[in-house]
């Protein structure tokens, strides 16, 4: 809600709620919609469980939007009157699974394709979470709540100002502009690239790339005086969460490894200790008909002049 009140908030009652928020109980046709409603500001999709009654069909509608909005066109569909139409924005949504939980549990296979246009933020294994100052109040609660009127009741004016004046720049120095925008943007990739070095992280370039965009955007309005903030807080604030992102995902690659390395050890170990039970196809070859599966624990033969064990 407080990344959607930079942009407006919904004016019916029942939708004002949850201010410029979006959700995911929607359809692949209807999200189109929604994204050319939300074209040019911020798209934010609230809650991944609603996506599907089954792990598997929520699955499949998370990746499937996110996919079809980061290519930032409509389906060209035999019932369109006219040319595909489209969108530019960065979409953002919450979950309580990651992306690769969400395929886990889904049982569908993803690679780095959906992992670099749907990328994982997760909160901070520390504190308390993306509280991590409650200025003032008493609990998260009242907190939350206070957050909740203020974005209704103060929203819009800040990407309204960022645009303007960011037009009347382009329009006075086009050049100097694009300097700047792209300065901020090394900036932000040369950082990335050392704080994964130094820690073996492997970041993928599509969101390298986007992370370097939103800090661009972010230092501009810094020096609009538009954003109070410092700017390298930005940048270490918006390097945490692609690297928090990346150690989560390392994290749990090694946690992968471990485990099929201790199943591997295991499988060993009882070969091993079943070796004086295991049947010798050198010797004797099971009889088609008359051989049961599951009558000894394991088979041994001589292989390219190797012993093995299956």
């Amino acid at each position: 809600m407080v990344t959607g009140s930079i942009w407006g908030c919904h004016r019916s009652p029942e939708r004002r709620e949850n201010g410029f928020v979006e959700n995911w109980h929607t359809t692949g046709n209807k999200v189109e919609i929604t994204a050319l409603a939300h074209n040019e500001t911020v798209l934010i999709l609230d809650e991944t469980k609603r996506a599907g009654g089954t792990d598997k069909e929520r699955a499949q509608v998370v990746l499937d939007i996110s996919f079809n909005l980061a290519e930032n066109v409509e389906k060209d569909r035999l019932t369109n009157v006219g040319s595909v139409r489209g969108w530019r924005f960065y979409f953002l949504s919450t979950s309580n699974y990651s992306l690769d939980q969400l395929a886990d549990k889904g049982g569908i296979e993803i690679d780095d394709a959906e992992r670099g246009r749907f990328v994982d933020i997760p909160n901070p294994s520390a504190g308390h979470g993306i509280y991590e100052n409650l200025h003032k109040f008493p609990n998260g609660q009242k907190f939350t709540n206070s957050l909740k009127i203020r974005c209704r009741k103060y929203c819009g004016a800040v990407g309204e100002e960022l645009v303007r004046r960011l037009v009347e720049e382009r329009h006075r120095g086009p050049a100097e502009l694009k300097e700047f925008l792209k300065h901020e943007r090394g900036v932000y990739l040369k950082a990335i690239d050392g704080k994964a070095q130094a820690e073996s992280l492997t970041p993928l370039k599509r969101a390298s790339e986007r992370s370097a965009t939103v800090f661009a955007a972010g230092s501009l309005a810094i020096r609009y005086k538009i954003f109070p903030w410092d700017r390298d807080e930005l940048l270490q604030a918006i390097l945490s969460c692609q690297l928090d992102g990346l150690r989560s995902a390392k994290a749990k690659h090694l946690e992968i490894d471990a485990s099929v390395s201790g199943l591997r050890r295991k499988l060993i170990a009882y070969f091993r200790d079943q070796r004086r039970q295991l049947l010798d196809l050198d010797q004797s070859k099971p009889r088609l008909g008359k051989h049961q599966f599951g009558s000894v624990p394991g088979y041994i033969a001589r292989s390219k002049a190797k012993n093995g064990s299956t």
